[in-house]
């Protein structure tokens, strides 16, 4: 059930769109941490999204990265209506055109060759524009933001040192591990190195759930959490979640080949959604941790 703060605004939102027409409620499976909603009227259909909760982010985040995701020309984004923070209780919500679900016919579509060739051409485009790494912020000058301008150094700080904390606090951290972890994030630059890098504008959770299909067939990329860093982190990403199609791989490295040695820092790469809290249950043993991560230390430690 849409609130009726929300429905109201946006009955307001697509009357300033000239949607005049009067629209149906059509329960969808398509969102994540946010309540989903389709809305159906005589011109077009829209896909409505709103959320309560108060350590959720801000719409108004995702619609700036969205922007900058279209500037690109490279890949896709579903066009936003509008949206509105919360306020007085009354959840945040947004408003999106309706672009369709994730579907399992559509896979090749969503999740093969074209997919790969837009984000090569992200990834490509956006090279060497970015001043360092780090999280797109605006500025009141309208200049962005941006914290370091060594990978490596941003890899830990703005990843792996927040899990690793995380983990500490859920009892799933060993005084073993630590030292281990602790001689890993020394040999960073070490293990990243000997290759020539250069920052570029990643989609930041790049997984199947997040790609829906046109009616054209185009692939469509949604709900990005931007961040200037090292393509090869997005690649493995696809890689962890296993929802991408060979043709996507093929693809991406016929248009923009990946470094030499590549293969062997994919394990290393790993380490950032091994340790994040999407792939352990807090209360439970670490036993689970050692199978996937262990090994890792192994490998780059001996």
């Amino acid at each position: 059930m849409i609130p009726d703060g929300v429905l109201a605004q946006v009955k307001r939102a697509l009357q300033c769109a000239g949607e005049v027409s009067s629209f149906r409620v059509v329960p969808t499976a398509v969102g994540g941490v946010s309540e989903t909603a389709r809305l159906q009227t005589n011109h077009g259909d829209y896909f409505l999204k709103w959320n309560a909760t108060p350590w959720f982010g801000t719409f108004t985040t995702e619609a700036f990265h969205l922007s900058l995701l279209r500037t690109t020309n490279t890949v896709r984004v579903p066009a936003v209506i509008a949206f509105a923070e919360s306020e007085n209780e009354q959840p945040a919500w947004m408003l999106q055109e309706w672009i369709g679900g994730a579907s399992a016919d559509a896979e090749p579509q969503r999740l093969g060759a074209r997919l790969g060739e837009r984000i090569a051409a992200l990834h490509h485009v956006t090279a060497n524009i970015s001043p360092g790494y780090g999280h797109p912020q605006h500025q009141r000058d309208g200049t962005v933001m941006l914290p370091h301008d060594d990978w490596a150094t941003f890899l830990y700080e703005g990843h792996l040192r927040h899990h690793i904390e995380r983990a500490q606090q859920d009892g799933r951290w060993t005084a073993q591990r630590h030292r281990r972890v602790e001689q890993l994030i020394t040999r960073l630059p070490d293990l990243l190195g000997g290759v020539q890098r250069t920052p570029t504008l990643l989609h930041g959770d790049l997984h199947g759930g997040n790609v829906r299909c046109a009616s054209n067939g185009e692939p469509v990329v949604a709900d990005p959490w931007l961040f200037y860093g090292n393509r090869e982190l997005e690649l493995v990403s696809t890689l962890v979640s296993g929802d991408f199609l060979p043709a996507f791989y093929d693809a991406y490295q016929a248009t923009l080949p990946l470094e030499q040695g590549f293969n062997d820092r994919v394990d290393l790469y790993k380490l950032v959604w091994y340790l994040s809290p999407g792939y352990y249950v807090a209360d439970q043993p670490s036993e689970a941790d050692n199978a996937v991560i262990d090994p890792i230390l192994d490998r780059y430690l001996g």
